[in-house]
């Protein structure tokens, strides 16, 4: 049975969700500059990836080969991916309990310890 509480929960799931999905595409591949370009001009390229805070494709010989970003940038891309992943494995974890694919909180528990038991050295 769906209660008020799991169904505001699943709204706001899913509408972090819906909002990764928007910010997925942090660059455009449609302007790209050459690795050449980016070495004749470092600094240049770098205050850009500063001030927009926005990765740059870097092309050799005509394909996309090399993103570059800044460390922030890429610290906040990570930070997305792992909220992203967590998100995934909460409603994972709620589809299973739905389906009673869950063991009481006791027996995972008792599940964990084994499992730790047999890995310790």
């Amino acid at each position: 049975m769906t209660t008020d509480v799991d169904a505001l929960e699943d709204e706001r799931i899913f509408a972090a969700g819906a909002n990764l999905l928007k910010e997925r595409n942090m660059f455009d591949l449609g302007t790209p500059s050459t690795l050449a370009d980016f070495q004749a001009s470092p600094r240049e390229h770098l205050n850009r990836l500063e001030q927009t805070g926005q990765p740059e494709v870097l092309t050799v010989e005509g394909g996309p080969d090399v993103v570059v970003q800044t460390a922030t940038a890429y610290r906040e891309l990570l930070r997305r991916l792992d909220y992203a992943e967590c998100v995934v494995g909460i409603i994972k974890g709620r589809e299973a309990a739905a389906r009673g694919d869950s063991l009481p909180l006791d027996e995972a528990f008792a599940e964990i310890r084994r499992n730790a038991e047999r890995r310790a050295p």
